[in-house]
């Protein structure tokens, strides 16, 4: 008896994140209203999230899809993207991959922007990160534990909007799983 096995083929998700703001790029931050700007730079840090999302689905994804490093362009500056290169070539060789972990959320939370000029910008975050890393190969789980991260975004306005220029972590506590996201109550 001979069984035919078919081939399996897998799809990547859609490289394109939409924008998530229609309105016009604020081009003053010390004029501008700081809720306003706030929702600006969230909209950046939202979209440069999902494109993160993205490159982690597949350890391979960075060094094989040039759109999606065009579109990291869109929200982060030639030297956020390098330490991303770094970390990315570590992951690589790790094998690792990651996915959204039971909360289904990945979300910086940004508070109110601190103005230095009219074109810099520095917000405080907090993001959950329940993010299950595994495995590529064969899926086996790596790491599954939940912490909280706090850290800072600094933003420059370029000709085309306003993109991530530096990022700094200033703390990571573990919490159990399942734990309620404290991130939108420090907004």
């Amino acid at each position: 008896m001979t069984t035919t096995t078919r081939p399996v083929t897998t799809t990547r998700p859609p490289t394109t994140v939409p924008r998530t703001t229609t309105t016009s790029v604020i081009t003053d931050a010390t004029k501008a209203d700081r809720k306003a700007l706030t929702s600006q730079l969230q909209a950046v840090v939202d979209r440069y999230q999902a494109l993160y999302l993205l490159s982690r689905s597949d350890p391979n994804r960075p060094f094989t899809d040039p759109k999606l490093i065009n579109e990291f362009s869109q929200v982060a500056s030639e030297d956020v993207i390098a330490r991303l290169i770094q970390s990315w070539q570590r992951f690589r060789a790790e094998g690792s991959a990651a996915r959204l972990g039971p909360s289904k959320q990945a979300r910086f939370f940004l508070a109110p922007a601190a103005v230095s000029s009219a074109r810099r910008v520095t917000t405080t975050y907090c993001l959950l990160d329940d993010a299950v890393l595994y495995r590529f190969s064969d899926g086996a789980v790596l790491d599954g534990n939940a912490f909280v991260a706090r850290g800072e975004f600094d933003f420059e306005l370029s000709a085309s909007g306003w993109h991530i220029s530096d990022y700094r972590k200033s703390g990571r506590v573990e919490i159990p799983a399942g734990s309620t996201n404290p991130c939108p109550r420090e907004r």
